[in-house]
């Protein structure tokens, strides 16, 4: 099983207040401030934040396009992220795992490995 960390950027950027997305309204139990990922799981969605996970009925296509803005990145067809949640990227056998700073794992889907090469993350090791 191989590592891969995130490569320091030389800047830091500037951090804007972004509107929590339309659906934050509709969880009952608090996920904390910041929305980590966003599964879908049948005709609903699981939310991880940084402070505890919820399920609501919503569309996954609803809740990726009211996370547009965020620093994150859809890694599978059901799975999106925030990149500054990623602990590590692993990569097991022919595949990698997103895996989050609450150690939740989701697979990268191939077709979306090169969104993260392209980003900060190094995944040439």
């Amino acid at each position: 099983m191989f590592f891969f960390r995130k490569t320091t950027p030389t800047t830091a950027p500037e951090k804007q207040a972004i509107e929590p997305p339309r659906f934050v309204a509709r969880l009952k139990k608090d996920v904390g401030e910041e929305i980590w990922a966003v599964s879908q799981e049948d005709h609903f969605i699981r939310v991880y934040g940084d402070k505890g996970e919820d399920r609501i009925l919503y569309r996954f296509s609803d809740a990726v396009h009211d996370l547009r803005g965020h620093n994150g990145t859809c890694v599978h067809l059901a799975h999106w992220v925030l990149k500054d949640a990623i602990k590590r990227i692993d990569h097991v056998d022919d595949t990698y795992e997103i895996v989050l700073k609450n150690d939740k794992r989701f697979p990268v889907c191939e077709s979306y490995r090169r969104v993260l090469q392209e980003s900060e993350w190094d995944m040439t090791s």
